[in-house]
């Protein structure tokens, strides 16, 4: 089978799921904070493209693996994991101004809107572990940008010049 043939089906219902998450958490938030964090729902274990090892932002809600949630609520971020959750601000901030459901909608039909907003987080991250005197695993996003993870926005060998590229800029 092809690696970048999608099932119709299982797109839909993620599609499906994804829009009825948007909605229930703009409307029925328990958080008081503009920006409620919180764990990975276990049943995303049943879908395919909300990865449950990786962070994942639906506005207002960012949702973490389990281990990184258990590190946020004792305060124990790695500077790594620091890195992640600014990431995942950037795409709050960007999907408050953009719109929620414009911004998902674009997301997930757009390859390069979605190459844009990753790529726009993407920099925030670098420059702050940049500046803590730590590496960007160029390798490891390379891969998750040419997997279901993010609806295989771009090749592997072109995510890993485009981040080479962003890596040296920021350092330099």
């Amino acid at each position: 089978m092809n690696k970048n043939y999608i099932n119709p089906i299982k797109l839909i219902i993620a599609i499906f799921v994804i829009v009825v998450l948007v909605i229930v958490k703009i409307f029925v938030s328990s958080c008081r904070e503009s920006v409620c964090i919180k764990p990975i729902p276990s049943f995303w274990n049943y879908t395919i493209f909300l990865d449950t090892k990786t962070a994942t932002t639906i506005y207002p809600n960012i949702y973490l693996p389990e281990e990184m949630y258990s590190h946020y609520i004792s305060g124990e971020l790695s500077i790594t994991e620091s890195s992640v959750l600014l990431h995942e601000r950037t795409h709050i901030e960007r999907q408050g101004s953009y719109g929620p459901i414009k911004w998902l909608f674009n997301y997930i039909f757009s390859r390069k809107f979605r190459l844009n907003e990753e790529l726009f987080a993407i920099r925030k991250q670098m420059e702050f572990l940049a500046l803590n005197g730590e590496d960007y695993d160029i390798n490891k996003k390379a891969s998750q940008f040419s997997s279901p993870t993010y609806l295989w926005v771009t090749t592997k060998e072109k995510a890993e010049k485009l981040l080479t590229q962003m890596w040296d800029d920021v350092v330099d």
